[in-house]
Formats: structure tokens, C-alpha cells, sequence
């Protein structure tokens, strides 16, 4: 089979949640470029802006909506909307997430929930609403966005760092559960990235020339890099890999900087 085969999504439809920047709006378009039709959402998605420009660039209307990923309603009718316009949910990206800092012991129990609604509980939901049109058709894809810190520890991150942790053994048993119906269940561990999100008044919201320095690539990463990966799980390019964590993260969680 040829590479361009391989990378080929037309036929089929991908969901992606929290894609209205960073690394959910760059899977989005590469996911577009090799032919996925798309359903998007996030809490601030321009709905009618991201058809207009999806359409002009690969000749297809996405679906869209503004949703919180948290919203159990929300979640099934989304998923219920795409399957009426498209017929199915191959491919499901749980993206999106909550990334607090505070220190761990100064949690509350609501911090704790909302963070874990967004990061775990979330993507369990939409896996188990898509999973029934996977199955239908013996194929199928759920690419989880975890992070490094679902294995390192860093200050202040440990609630983040727990449900991005959860994620990962919620990958490995989703992958348990479902490989015999064709659908393969992987996450990437994320690094340091440089994405929109990450900025506040224009202003990086993190020293990033310290954090470069931490990493074996001495720079962050982009939501192109990390598209790109999403793009090899949901392809035919990984049809033997499941239940796998692949770092994404420029060699950031393999060494210890001096």
C-alpha cells in the first residue's frame, strides 16, 4: 500500500474536543488535509468563522458547536449530530482538558472534581459514546492527549498531573476492552508546547527560555509537532499499536538536565 493510502482518512470522521486553538485546532486541520470530515467543539468555538475557513481550505463544512466537554448532555447529543450528518465516529481526539496550578495540598474538593470532570471522566464519556459506531464497523481510533506530567511530578501540578496520570491506565483499558472490535486505544504523553493557550495579554504566561533549557531538543514543541503524531495513530500508519503512551515532548522527561 502506498504512504499516501496509508495517511488517507477520506470516508471518514473524526471528533475532536477543546479544537479551537493550540493542539486541537492544528490536529484539526491536518486530520482535514488527508481527507477526515470533522466535528469540533470547545467552551469558545466560533462556530460559523471555523466552517467558513475549514470549507475554503479542503472543501468540507465541518460540524461545530460550543460545548463544554464536561457537559454529559452536551457530549451525547454532539456525538449523536455526527453520527446523523456523517454516518459514524471513527476517529475521537480527547483533547481537551483543565491545566491547574496550585499547590496540591491547597486543593479543594470542587478543584479536584472540575479537574477531574475535564480530564478523565470526560474523555471515559465521549470514548463510550463513540465506541458503539467504532464497533459497528470494526474500526476505530481514540487518540487521548495526556502529558508528561502524567509521570513526572512538577510543583504545583498534582492535580493536573493525577488525571492526566488516570488517562494513561484509562488508555491502557479502553485498548483491553476494545481491541477485539477493531479499535485501537493510544495517548501521547505532551511536553512543553508553545501554543496560544498558554499566553495571557500577549504575554508568555511561562519562562520559556528556562523551560528549553530543561529539554534535550533546547525548544518547546508545536501544535503542528504534535498534530502530526495524533495524524500517525488515527492513519493506518499505527494499525499494530494499542494501549500505547508515545512522548511527545523533545526528550524533556528522559534525562536530567544539569
Amino acid at each position: 500500500m502506498s504512504l499516501s493510502k496509508l495517511i488517507d482518512l477520506s470516508g471518514k470522521t473524526a471528533l475532536i474536543s477543546g479544537a479551537s486553538k493550540g493542539i486541537g485546532a492544528a490536529t484539526a486541520h491536518v486530520l482535514a488535509a488527508c481527507g477526515a470530515d470533522l466535528v469540533l467543539f470547545s467552551r469558545h468555538m466560533p462556530i460559523e468563522a471555523t466552517q467558513a475557513a475549514f470549507s475554503a481550505a479542503y472543501g468540507r463544512t465541518p460540524l461545530v458547536f460550543q460545548a463544554d466537554v464536561s457537559d454529559a448532555q452536551a457530549m451525547a447529543e454532539i456525538v449523536q449530530r455526527a453520527a446523523a450528518q456523517f454516518g459514524s465516529v471513527d476517529i475521537l481526539v480527547n483533547n481537551a482538558a483543565i491545566n491547574v496550578t496550585a499547590p496540591l495540598l491547597e486543593m479543594t474538593d470542587e478543584q479536584w472534581w472540575t479537574t477531574l470532570n475535564a480530564n478523565l471522566i470526560a474523555a471515559a464519556r465521549l470514548s463510550a459514546l463513540c465506541a458503539p459506531y467504532m464497533q459497528a464497523r470494526r474500526w476505530g481510533r481514540i487518540i487521548n492527549i495526556s502529558s508528561n506530567l502524567g509521570v513526572f511530578a512538577l510543583a504545583n501540578k498534582g492535580v493536573y498531573s493525577a488525571s492526566k496520570a488516570a488517562l494513561l491506565q484509562l488508555t491502557r483499558n479502553l485498548a483491553l476492552e476494545l481491541g477485539a472490535h477493531g479499535i485501537l486505544v493510544n495517548a501521547l504523553a505532551v511536553g512543553a508546547i508553545n501554543t496560544d493557550a498558554q499566553a495571557a495579554n500577549g504575554k508568555p504566561a511561562r519562562d520559556y527560555d528556562a523551560i528549553a533549557r530543561t529539554i534535550i531538543l533546547k525548544r518547546l514543541g508545536t501544535a503542528e509537532e504534535v498534530a502530526h503524531v495524533v495524524l500517525f495513530l488515527a492513519s493506518e500508519l499505527s494499525s499494530y499499536i494499542t494501549g500505547q503512551t508515545i512522548f511527545v515532548d523533545g526528550g524533556g522527561s528522559v534525562w536530567f538536565p544539569a
